[in-house]
């Protein structure tokens, strides 16, 4: 059983056993050999509104005793618990096989985590060394900001100094 703290701190065990895929099969059509599958993995990691919903199902029970609705649960995962989330989870699911197939799908989760992070180091490196991004931005600030000045504008809107015509001022 793995388990992960959602953000008010409360302790969610995911377990997954016959009763658990019965339950993920009804309400999300996923069966046993989905398990292991590179989309349903990826989309895990890709929709946290579809990680969330899998995870409910399976906690559903615990919920239950703590008196707490889909909503509450929902508004209690976010940022790290997110990723606890769904380590625990893909954790579950592969403690659920037996021995052979969980040491293959051990690899295949450390090697789709390697990529990610890899992906996510590139990205970073990217922004980190992207002189011409920063050049870029510099630019369009300077040069809203002489736009602003120069042209009388105001949020992007022309802005009028209301003189008044003689005609229209009464003599004194």
């Amino acid at each position: 059983m793995r388990s992960f703290t959602d953000t008010a701190s409360r302790k969610w065990v995911l377990d997954i056993n016959v009763d658990a895929l019965r339950r993920l099969k009804a309400v999300h059509n996923i069966v046993p050999a989905s398990l292991g599958d590179r989309q349903f993995i990826a989309r895990l990691y890709d929709d946290p509104i579809y990680l969330v919903d899998v995870i409910w199902t399976l906690g559903q029970d615990q919920a239950q005793k703590l008196g707490i609705s889909d909503e509450q649960f929902g508004r209690s995962l976010g940022g790290d618990a997110i990723e606890q989330a769904i380590d625990a989870l893909l954790g579950a699911i592969i403690d659920f096989f037996p021995k052979r197939r969980r040491d293959l799908m051990n690899q295949a989760l450390t090697k789709i985590q390697g990529l990610q992070n890899r992906a996510l180091a590139a990205m970073e490196k990217h922004l980190a060394n992207d002189a011409e991004l920063d050049a870029k931005v510099d630019r369009m600030i300077e040069q809203a900001i002489q736009e602003e000045m120069a042209g009388g504008t105001v949020g992007g809107q022309t802005s009028t100094s209301s003189q008044v015509s003689s005609a229209s001022t009464p003599a004194p």
